[in-house]
């Protein structure tokens, strides 16, 4: 194999220039990293603006005989993508040589990692501070129910109630919290899917009772071929109650709401889909739904929900998709819940 061949083929980008800017030469896989088209207009690349900070840091190498290694620069491809890439910039005779790697992907992964240090470390606070609020809060909250008990004035009666209800609130975003910082363990047992799902909607119904929600329609399409199944129960509870609580809540004129709860058994999966027909959200607002403390509804929980929801579709290897109702208004939320093979000696 030919020199040139090799140059034109090894995996870094190469870039030998002269200084009075002349590019001598520029292989294959530079070409293509910054997005060079034709090699004979090299040079015009390098003064376009998108390339301007890799042009700046060859010129600051010439002008005052400087060398980098391994600096790190941004540059924007054709499609305006921001790429980050790795250049060592070395003088050999009269002409320079400029050898470069695409580290968008690897700046990214570093990136992703750290902010995962910083969330799991965060969690542990939260989850330190959560336990500390939560024992005064019980004995408040005793306190409150014995004074209640004995007090006969209504007004204060009804204060009273009010206060209780206040920190049963704060009691449920430490539940979140705390459910948001603690990893989450797969333990298995054998339920009935359907009649589950049931058990849950009645459940949430029940919590909302206060709420008007005796106008509210669910419509459930449960796939028959759906029987006793080897699935994580706590999990699927979990995930149920914060999609379908959030339907609830997402739907603004209670005599007109419509939940629909659909079941389908898709090989070693179930397909668990939610759709309401409340307000939906902006296409450009969709991705952070999952994102933690972000909600649509400010006066009402702690916008952990779908976070939590996601963190534990992860660990026990579902999925979850959701969109906007194509159909009316509304969102429309599915999980993929992975069943397990039930085995002789595996009990309910």
């Amino acid at each position: 194999m030919k020199k040139s061949e090799i140059l034109e083929n090894i995996v870094s980008g190469l870039i030998i220039i002269t200084k009075e800017l002349n590019v001598l030469y520029i292989n294959k896989t530079a070409c293509q990293i910054l997005d060079i088209e034709d090699k004979k207009n090299s040079l015009d690349e390098l003064k376009s603006p998108r390339l301007e900070n890799l042009l700046r840091i060859i010129k600051e190498a010439i002008e005052n005989n400087k060398f980098f290694d391994r600096e790190e620069i941004e540059i924007r491809n054709k499609k305006n993508n921001e790429l980050t890439i790795g250049l060592t910039i070395n003088k050999i005779k009269n002409v320079y040589l400029i050898v470069f790697r695409d580290i968008t992907e690897i700046k990214e992964i570093t990136k992703e990692n750290e902010i995962r240090k910083r969330l799991i470390m965060l969690g542990q606070m939260a989850a330190g501070v959560a336990h500390e609020i939560r024992n005064p809060l019980s004995s408040i909250r005793g306190l409150i129910e014995l004074s209640k008990a004995k007090i006969k004035d209504k007004k204060i009666k009804k204060n009273l109630e009010i206060a209780l209800l206040e920190i049963d609130a704060i009691n449920n975003i430490i539940t979140d919290v705390l459910n948001f910082a603690k990893p989450w363990h797969i333990e298995t047992n054998i339920i009935n899917f359907n009649e589950y799902i049931d058990e849950l909607i009645e459940k949430n119904i029940e919590i909302k009772k206060n709420e008007d929600v005796q106008y509210l329609k669910i419509i459930k399409e449960y796939d028959n071929n759906i029987g006793e199944v080897k699935i994580d129960s706590n999990a699927v509870k979990i995930i149920f109650n914060n999609i379908f609580i959030n339907a609830i809540e997402a739907i603004e004129d209670k005599k007109e709401g419509e939940i629909k709860v659909i079941t389908k058994l898709n090989g070693t999966n179930i397909e668990l889909t939610v759709i309401d027909n409340g307000i939906g959200i902006e296409e450009d607002k969709k991705e952070l739904l999952l994102n933690p403390f972000y909600s649509t509804k400010p006066s009402k929980g702690t916008g952990l929900g779908l976070t939590i929801t996601k963190k534990i579709i992860d660990t026990i290897k579902g999925k979850l998709y959701f969109e906007n109702n194509k159909n009316s208004k509304g969102m429309l939320f599915k999980v993929v819940l992975p069943i397990y093979e039930i085995k002789e000696g595996d009990n309910n």
